[in-house]
């Protein structure tokens, strides 16, 4: 017998024990015949996985694998050692998640859904920056925030929220009509509590309600959340691809939220605002300079050094710093500024783990892509880091599976859904 995450079962497949819902509801019993029907009942009630009669998981990962020509598995080696330059080595947890990746690049690439990025593209973009109008690169990323945040209109429901916070009369009831002054606000978070990505086995039909169930400043993280992404919802793609940008945000903080739960204590909404926020200030770097940016892209490729590292190079700061002073600027809560500013430079936070967390979310997203996103080579994760987080190799698979059984829903939720 062996146990299968939720997206590995298939028709057909026999449970070996009983399957348990939430608040340990019997959903199946042990000897069933699993359908499509009963797979997606599992799915609706948050079930992660099941015990199943006569194959383990690495039976089924072998017998997928024997499918997969030699020269596609040849390619999605030689495209993960190119984004990892062997930093994984000498590491248990890094070289299992090397492992992974290259595991899931060759049944990407077998599958037809991912694509290395053109050389065509490439070409494209050299020429866009060469022969585009140019714009004044700002000094320091304190001027270009200051020249930016003008344009932008962050949504004026959040600062009446923070204004309510502060309130000695602030209720569930209260905050509550405040968001209900945004009904694309309202209705994206009761989209959002009521998916698989909480898993409550009853509708929740009020902002008041999910206040009572998640708690005021949860509720609070999630809507900035969302608020952030609507004040970027016009940047044009003809550097950076914004779909692609914002799966990698999303996979980062579905992937932030994971660990954290994984920590006795900690808000999980927090640490997926701020995997979702980690990279926002690319936006203003492109709102602002967009051929200067592409630069960036071009020498990262050209260097095979990091996105950050480039930036470093053309403008002599980095969109971590940017989006940490844009976070300020916006009055966001600092220990979320914080971890949006030093998700490069975690050594610089205190206390370390909340950094931490998103600096190992971002490089296990990139790694996890499903497109040839803008950036492309891993940094090195310092021994300080994996201390702090304290997250074992063999939780690496668990936690993917997870994370690829939440990512559609969630883009769905607030990139298609509207």
């Amino acid at each position: 017998m062996g146990t299968l995450h939720i997206d590995e079962l298939q028709p057909g497949m026999k449970l070996e024990a009983d399957v348990r819902g939430m608040h340990n509801r019997k959903l199946f019993s042990a000897g069933l015949i699993l359908g499509s029907e009963q797979i997606g009942i599992m799915k609706a009630w948050g079930v992660t996985e099941a015990t199943i009669v006569g194959l383990t998981r690495e039976e089924l990962k072998a017998r997928k694998a024997s499918m997969i020509p030699p020269e596609i598995q040849l390619q999605a080696r030689t495209l993960v050692d190119a984004s990892f330059q062997n930093r994984h080595l000498g590491s248990e947890f890094m070289e299992e998640f090397h492992k992974l990746c290259t595991e899931r690049m060759a049944t990407r690439l077998h599958g037809g859904s991912f694509s290395p990025l053109p050389a065509a593209h490439l070409a494209s973009l050299r020429t866009m920056c060469a022969e585009g109008p140019p714009h004044p690169r700002p000094s320091s990323a304190h001027s270009l925030v200051g020249s930016e945040v003008r344009l932008l209109s962050f949504p004026s429901v959040y600062a009446l929220i923070l204004k309510e916070l502060q309130s000695p009369m602030c209720s569930a009831r209260r905050i509550g009509e405040v968001v209900g002054r945004d009904p694309g606000l309202t209705a994206k978070i009761l989209r959002l509590v009521n998916s698989p990505f909480y898993g409550f086995p009853s509708r929740i039909d009020t902002i008041e309600r999910a206040i009572t169930i998640l708690g005021v400043n949860e509720l609070t993280t999630l809507a900035l959340g969302i608020s952030a992404i609507k004040t970027f919802d016009n940047i044009p793609s003809s550097v950076l691809s914004m779909r692609h940008f914002w799966e990698h945000s999303m996979s980062c903080g579905i992937l932030a939220r994971l660990i954290a739960g994984s920590k006795p204590g900690l808000s999980e909404e927090r640490f997926f605002v701020a995997g979702l926020l980690h990279d926002i200030g690319t936006l203003l770097m492109l709102r602002a300079t967009p051929h200067t940016y592409g630069t960036v892209l071009l020498l990262s490729r050209d260097e095979r050094i990091a996105i950050e590292d480039a930036e470093k190079q053309i403008f002599g700061f980095t969109h971590a710093d940017v989006g940490g002073l844009l976070l300020d600027t916006w009055s966001i809560p600092e220990t979320l500024a914080l971890m949006v500013r030093n998700h490069h430079t975690p050594m610089k936070s205190q206390p370390l783990l909340d950094t931490a967390i998103i600096h190992l979310a971002d490089i296990l997203a990139l790694g996890l892509r499903t497109e040839d996103y803008g950036a492309f080579y891993a940094p090195t994760i310092l021994p300080q880091v994996m201390d702090a987080v304290g997250l074992p190799a063999s939780s690496l698979e668990p936690m993917f599976l997870q994370h690829d059984t939440q990512m559609a829903d969630m883009m769905n939720l607030f990139f298609d859904g509207e």
